[in-house]
């Protein structure tokens, strides 16, 4: 597939044009005349309303910017994904090798931007043609996220890049039906889960210094959890370390004198990979220590469980 493409790239807000925080990434992915461009941002400073997408050009010391659609945030979140011609961007002469980057503007002012080149850029030269904007646009935009799970692999400090799927696609929402689990008594719900587990699924312990007893379970399972956590079902993140590594853990620990529960997806410490885990909800990172290695340490980034349903 000498036509196949595909590679992520950050996505940094920016205030007077002033690179500052990361706020999410980008996927850009090529199959012959088609491109898919899959954006997913957290945090946004706006909590909701309209952004313009801009996918731009350096030419000299201006920048092009081409005017692909307007996508719609809320929550303080966007989740979108939008397909091109390859060879024909915004239904200009552009190509995909053209293009230097990603703008996102909100009103007139330049908010986001993820820059695939090292090109130095004056933002303030940045120009659309506005006859573009009146054109028809010859894409197809599907609201929300695909929800398909991938397999993201050797990342570099500001492009990621993947040459291989090992990962099926999948809608994980289709795949998993999940039941109420909260009906009379919810006293201790995920306790009666743990139960339940563990007399199908192997016990470990990775974490031998806290004398932690975990188990390994499957993605199926996320269904058996309250429903306060089957959003779960489709985050990425844990998505692409359940099809990388094929179990997730599930373990206790006590914090105050109460019980927390708490899932963890199976994976590296990265610089890198701590921004994507963080991105997704998974803030934390324990270390297996029974596969430890100096660089590259294995272990789970997790999160807590919730037991309201």
């Amino acid at each position: 597939m000498s036509d196949y493409k595909r590679f992520f790239s950050y996505v940094y807000a920016y205030e007077n044009s002033t690179k500052t925080t990361n706020s999410g990434f980008a996927k850009i992915e090529t199959r012959g005349e088609k491109t898919d461009i899959e954006l997913h941002m957290q945090r946004l400073n706006i909590g909701q309303g309209t952004a313009s997408l801009y996918l731009f050009v350096c030419r000299g010391e201006k920048i092009r910017g081409i005017f692909i659609c307007d996508i719609p945030f809320q929550n303080h979140t966007i989740n979108w994904h939008v397909s091109l011609q390859t060879n024909h961007i915004g239904e200009t002469d552009h190509t995909l090798s053209d293009i230097s980057g990603i703008v996102i503007k909100i009103g007139e002012r330049i908010a986001y931007i993820s820059q695939w080149d090292e090109t130095a850029v004056d933002w303030d030269s940045f120009y659309v043609n506005e006859s573009e904007m009146d054109e028809p646009f010859n894409s197809t935009t599907v609201e929300d996220d695909s929800l398909r799970s991938e397999e993201l692999s050797e990342q570099s400090d500001s492009v990621l890049s993947i040459t291989n799927i090992a990962t099926p696609a999948m809608n994980p929402t289709i795949m998993i039906n999940p039941i109420p689990v909260c009906e009379a008594d919810e006293d201790d719900v995920l306790q009666k889960i743990w139960e339940n587990f563990k007399s199908r699924y192997l016990q470990v312990h990775p974490f031998e210094d806290q004398g932690i007893t975990a188990l390994k379970i499957e993605l199926k399972e996320l269904k058996e959890f309250p429903q306060s956590n089957w959003h779960l079902i489709s985050n990425r993140f844990l998505l692409r370390g359940f099809f990388t590594y094929r179990y997730l853990l599930f373990w206790q620990t006590q914090e105050n004198g109460r019980k927390k529960w708490l899932i963890g997806v199976p994976g590296i410490f990265r610089r890198e990979e701590h921004v994507l885990a963080n991105i997704f909800g998974f803030h934390d990172f324990i270390s297996d220590t029974k596969r430890q290695t100096k660089e590259n340490p294995f272990g789970y980034w997790y999160r807590t469980m919730d037991e309201e349903c």
